[in-house]
């Protein structure tokens, strides 16, 4: 097994080879790239990535947060035990976040059909790891959809910067990303690049919060009204396909609770809390599934998604 290999993770190397992958800092295409257990080469203007987890780390060599993933990815590397609080979370799990609509459901599963790499030997990319107990379904028929992004959990095939993602022009089929947007600092730019690496008649598919509290603090930077993710998309040149509620308003009310006590919580309780208030909040988010379709409910929302189209004479 190849140095800081995750012994629990499938062998997706060649997934990983066979992507369309460009250097990050001269644009040479993959075959440029000297494929190596430690990293990966660039010949055209030799810069050397690293393989981290098994992963080639494909951020340009200025990239600001370049170093900043390096440590902390190599942090994770380690096989330490779980701690008391890690066990204890473990032995107690908390439900689904979120519950997703009907319509958003049926919208991922018929595009992924439509663009099913194995069968149709199409580029389908997912932006992150995908550690989402719906989409860990919903993704388990296709092993062959790339997996790009900075994730520190979960699941991936190239490290990559999703303001500057490491593929060629024009080679993409579909692009997914769950609730991912809101965490891209410039997320102006990673949409014009999404664009650019999509073939012409391309999709692109987006669930991006509306009525969500800040999490993952300090990286949650915006939010997306029922308008809003569609103008997004527009400004960089895709054309609305469709666009819906991903999970509905009743979410929204439960995962507000939800945080203002934890929020409230005294340190050492907040734990408990958590898994109290998920637990007993939980079954009220189905009810979105009655009004997934109501007018109404787009005010008050937790997440919308959308789904886009590159033109084809792009």
């Amino acid at each position: 097994m190849p140095p800081n290999a995750d012994p629990q993770a499938p062998d997706r190397t060649a997934t990983a080879r066979s992507a369309p992958w460009r250097c990050p800092k001269c644009q040479a295409p993959r075959d440029a790239f000297r494929t190596e257990a430690a990293q990966w080469t660039c010949s055209s203007c030799g810069t050397a990535y690293p393989v981290l987890l098994d992963k080639p780390f494909l951020l340009h060599p200025d990239n600001p947060i370049r170093d900043y993933f390096i440590e902390h990815i190599g942090k994770s590397a380690g096989s330490a035990p779980k701690s008391g609080k890690g066990k204890f979370k473990s032995l107690f799990p908390t439900p689904p976040q979120r519950v997703w609509t009907r319509s958003c459901l049926r919208a991922v599963t018929r595009i992924l059909r439509e663009n099913d790499p194995a069968s149709s030997g199409k580029v389908v990319m997912n932006i992150g790891s995908g550690t989402d107990g719906v989409y860990q379904k919903l993704y388990a028929p296709y092993p062959d959809l790339l997996r790009v992004g900075l994730p520190l959990d979960g699941r991936i095939d190239a490290f990559g910067d999703a303001m500057d993602f490491p593929l060629q022009d024009n080679s993409v089929d579909l692009v997914l990303s769950s609730s991912v947007l809101e965490h891209i600092e410039d997320v102006e730019r990673s949409v014009a690049d999404q664009f650019r690496l999509l073939k012409p008649g391309g999709l692109v598919y987006a669930e991006i919060p509306f009525l969500r509290a800040w999490h993952m603090e300090p990286v949650d930077y915006q939010r997306y009204t029922w308008s809003g993710i569609e103008k997004l998309f527009a400004r960089h040149g895709f054309e609305t396909v469709e666009r819906g509620i991903c999970s509905g308003p009743f979410t929204a009310w439960a995962l507000f609770v939800q945080d203002f006590l934890i929020g409230m919580a005294p340190g050492a309780s907040k734990f408990p809390v958590r898994i109290l208030a998920s637990w007993l909040l939980h079954p009220w988010k189905f009810l979105d599934r009655l009004v997934e379709n109501a007018p109404w409910a787009r005010k008050v929302a937790c997440n919308f998604y959308f789904v886009g189209r590159k033109p084809a004479k792009a």
